[in-house]
């Protein structure tokens, strides 16, 4: 069923996971929810579900088109757009977005510093624009409120905490795959410049 949208979600996490989607094995599905989205160009649901789709086969210039349309109305996919146009080898537009999605946490820190999402913001920008280390150090050390923090930002950035951790991790070990590769971390010699200790601190945390 093309128009499965159980299943198409279930592609993206398979995807997330590493798993390698064949575009033929989807093209149904893509043109279900093309001509979906021709019908309804305005419909901003059914272009992000057709952007993920494109995204589960690697097809990331058709992912951004769809997708840029929704971005003034959606700013909180700002993130996940910058992405796909670094995935795409369009590194300074996506860095502008990242750049300006830093300025905007760092505007509302200064007028509410136990503001998580604003936190979240920052450090998942710093970390998309390979600033890993300077995303860690501002987790590390930010002066929280937690009397105000509900469980769930506490969790989402204790998440975040994590990811930041194994990027840096992955760049002092010297992996630059997007998604961390087993059979990589084993053929791979981490460079003897590496600071161990610190690439066990990171392990830890």
């Amino acid at each position: 069923d093309p128009s499965n949208v159980a299943g198409l979600q279930m592609l993206g996490r398979l995807h997330s996971l590493g798993a390698a989607i064949p575009a033929d094995s989807v093209r149904s599905s893509v043109a279900y929810w093309e001509a979906a989205v021709a019908n309804q160009p305005e419909n901003q649901e059914l272009r992000i579900l057709l952007s993920q789709l494109h995204v589960t086969t690697g097809n990331f210039q058709p992912a951004i088109e769809i997708l840029r349309p929704v971005i003034a109305s959606r700013p909180e996919l700002r993130t996940v757009f910058a992405r796909l146009l670094l995935q795409a080898g369009h590194r300074d537009e996506a860095a502008v977005i990242l750049e300006t999605l830093c300025a905007e946490s760092l505007a509302a820190l200064k007028t509410e510093n136990g503001n998580d999402r604003a936190a979240a913001g920052y450090a998942e920008a710093l970390l998309t624009l390979g600033r890993s280390s300077e995303a860690r150090d501002f987790l590390r050390t930010r002066d929280r409120n937690a009397e105000t923090s509900s469980e769930a930002d506490r969790l989402m950035l204790e998440s975040l905490y994590g990811h930041v951790c194994l990027a840096e991790y992955d760049r002092l070990a010297g992996f630059q795959s997007a998604k961390f590769d087993f059979g990589e971390a084993l053929l791979n010699e981490i460079p003897a410049s590496a600071d161990s200790a610190m690439l066990l601190e990171l392990l830890q945390e």
